[in-house]
C-alpha cells in the first residue's frame, strides 16, 4: 500500500486515508475494513466543528550533526502545528529546518487529531498506524486478518515486541489466575476501545500470561517507521512503554482483590550490559514499593522523557545511520526476550523433573501454555532477526569509514543476540515437545499400571466366584425341601462334603 499523496492539513490527512479505503472495497475486502476502522478513528476530525488544543505526549529528535542531539517535548496539537517554527527557534543558525534528520516518538495512546497532524507533516503511510493499533479490531470475530505476511506489504516498518515481568498481587490459586487470564486481557482491550476520553501518554498492553503462582508476563508493543522525504529521512517510532498503567483501564493483574499483607513489586526489568557497553537508557522503573491499597501506583516501564532517549548514543552517527538510532530498541526487546526465556526455561525443567506429586496432565498443560507462548516469541524473533538484516542495508547510513566500523559492530551484535534467541527458543520448543510426548507417554504407562492392578483384582474376584459357585450350588440343592443336616432319619452331614468336594474338583 503506498503512502498517502501529500497533504497539507490533517484533514486532508484524514481524507486520504478514508479514500483508500473506498478504494478496497473491491478487491480487498478484509483490508478495507480495518482501513475504514482507521479511517473512522482518524475522521473524528473531519466530524468535529471546533478545533480545540488536546493534550498529547510526542517527543522530537533534532539530529543536526555535530554531536548534537536536541530534543522538544510537544504536549498540545497546537504545538505540533507550530512544528516549522518550534525547529527554527531551536536550530537560528539552520538554513533549512526541513532536511534535518528527525526521530518522532509518540508515547502511549495518542489522540487521532495527533496521528492525523503527524501524518501530514511527515507522510506517514496508514499502514504504519495500522500495525500500531491492532488493538482495535482485536475483539472482532473475524479477527480481519490484520498483520501483513509478506515483507512487501510493509516496507520501512519495525515493529518490537517488549516482555516484563511481575509478580501476583492475588492470592487466588494459580489455576484460577491462568484460566481467568485470556477473559481479563479482552476485558482491558476492551475497555481501551471503549474509553471515551483516554489520557494521551497511558500505557498500552498486548499480552497477559500467567506462568505459575509466582510470576506473569506483559507484552507491549513498539513500531518504527522509516519516512522518506525530500531526500530526507524521519523515524517515527510509537512505543506502548510510556505513562503509568494506572492512567487507563484496570490491568488484567489487578482486576481480584489484593491481600493487605502483600507489597506489589516492580516487574524484574530487562538487565543492561556491562557498563564499558551501551547501556539501555530507554528503561525508567516506577518507584517502589507501594501500598496495595493505592492502585494509581501500579508499576510500569517506560521510555524515559525526551532527554533520556538516545543518550548512550553517538548524535553523529544517529544523524547518518537512522538503523543506529534504534539500537537501543532493539537491545531493550532482545533483554526482555532473553529474561522471560529464562523463567520459561525454568518452567520447563519443573515440569519434566519427573515429580512424584505432580500430575502429568497438569505438566502437559503447562508445557502447551508455555510451547504457546514460545511460538508466539519465536514469531517476533524472527521479524526483529529478518529487520536487522535487511535494513541495516537498506536504510540510509553513513559513508565515513570509522563510522561505519562502529555501526557495524553495533548491528552485528544485535543480530548475534537476535540469531541467539531465535536457536534458544528452537531449542526451548524442542523441550517443550519431548516433554508434552513424555508426559503423554507417562500417563499411558500409569494407566496401562492401572489397568493391570485392575485386572489382577477382577482375576481375584473371578476366582472367588468360581470357587464359591459349585458351593452355592450343592448347598441349593440339599436345601430343597429336605430335612435338615444332622437330625434323625435325615441326611447326614458328611454327605454334603461328600458331594461338595468332588463338584469342586470338577470345577476346576
Amino acid at each position: 500500500m503506498p503512502a498517502p499523496e501529500i497533504t497539507t492539513s490533517a484533514a486532508d490527512y484524514a481524507r486520504s486515508v478514508a479514500a483508500q479505503a473506498r478504494q478496497l472495497v473491491n478487491h480487498a475486502p478484509f483490508q478495507s475494513d480495518i482501513f475504514q476502522i482507521l479511517a473512522d478513528r482518524l475522521g473524528h476530525e473531519l466530524r468535529t466543528t471546533e478545533n480545540p488544543e488536546l493534550n498529547i505526549d510526542v517527543v522530537v529528535h533534532l539530529l543536526p550533526g555535530r554531536g548534537i542531539n536536541k530534543p522538544r517535548r510537544l504536549s498540545s496539537t497546537r504545538e505540533l502545528d507550530d512544528l516549522g517554527s518550534i525547529i527554527s527557534a531551536l536550530l537560528p543558525r539552520c538554513s533549512n529546518p526541513d532536511e534535518i534528520p528527525k526521530i518522532i516518538l509518540l508515547r502511549g495512546y495518542q489522540p487521532p487529531e495527533c496521528l492525523n497532524r503527524i501524518g501530514a507533516r511527515f507522510m506517514v503511510n496508514p499502514q504504519v498506524y495500522l500495525r500500531h493499533l491492532q488493538y482495535l479490531w482485536a475483539d472482532r470475530p473475524s479477527r480481519l486478518f490484520s498483520s501483513p505476511s509478506l515483507p512487501s506489504a510493509s516496507v520501512d516498518i519495525v515493529s518490537l515486541c517488549v516482555i516484563s515481568l511481575g509478580e501476583h498481587l492475588s492470592e487466588q490459586p494459580f489455576e484460577t489466575l491462568r484460566m481467568n487470564a485470556k477473559q481479563s486481557m479482552n476485558d482491558y482491550l476492551h475497555e481501551v476501545i471503549v474509553d471515551q476520553h483516554p489520557k494521551p501518554g497511558v500505557s498500552l498492553l498486548r499480552g497477559y500470561w500467567v506462568h505459575d503462582s509466582t510470576y506473569f508476563s506483559i507484552e507491549q508493543e513498539i513500531t518504527v517507521s522509516l519516512q522518506r522525504q525530500r531526500g530526507q529521512w524521519s523515524l517515527l517510532i510509537w512505543t506502548d512503554l510510556a505513562g503509568p498503567l494506572s492512567s487507563g483501564p484496570p490491568v488484567p493483574w489487578c482486576t481480584q482483590p489484593i491481600a493487605q499483607s502483600k507489597q506489589a513489586k516492580s516487574p524484574l526489568l530487562p538487565h543492561s550490559r556491562s557498563s564499558s557497553d551501551i547501556p539501555l537508557s530507554t528503561l525508567s522503573p516506577a518507584p517502589f514499593p507501594f501500598s496495595p491499597r493505592k492502585i494509581q501506583s501500579l508499576p510500569h516501564i517506560s521510555l524515559r522523557p525526551s532527554s533520556s532517549f538516545g543518550a548512550g548514543l553517538d548524535a553523529d552517527l544517529m544523524a547518518a545511520d537512522p538503523f543506529y538510532c534504534l539500537s537501543d530498541l532493539f537491545e531493550l526487546s532482545a533483554y526482555s526476550i532473553d529474561q522471560i526465556l529464562k523463567l520459561i526455561e525454568a518452567r520447563i525443567s519443573e515440569n519434566t523433573s519427573h515429580n512424584p506429586s505432580q500430575s502429568q496432565h497438569s505438566s502437559h498443560a503447562d508445557l502447551h501454555y508455555q510451547h504457546v507462548l514460545l511460538s508466539r516469541i519465536r514469531k517476533r524473533v524472527s521479524k526483529s532477526l529478518s529487520d536487522i538484516k535487511q535494513y541495516r542495508v537498506s536504510w540510509p547510513n553513513t559513508t565515513n569509514a570509522q563510522q561505519q566500523i562502529e555501526v557495524a559492530k553495533v548491528t552485528n551484535d544485535l543480530q548475534q543476540d537476535f540469531e541467539n534467541l531465535h536457536d534458544r527458543i528452537d531449542y526451548l520448543l524442542t523441550r517443550c515437545s519431548d516433554g508434552m510426548n513424555m508426559c503423554m507417554s507417562l500417563a499411558a504407562i500409569n494407566g496401562a499400571e492401572k489397568a493391570r492392578l485392575q485386572a489382577e483384582k477382577i482375576g481375584q474376584l473371578t476366582w472367588l466366584a468360581f470357587f464359591y459357585t459349585p458351593l452355592s450350588f450343592t448347598t441349593s440343592f440339599f436345601g430343597m425341601n429336605l430335612a435338615d443336616f444332622g437330625e434323625k432319619g435325615g441326611l447326614p452331614t458328611w454327605l454334603w462334603f461328600a458331594v461338595s468336594v468332588p463338584i469342586v474338583t470338577v470345577s476346576y
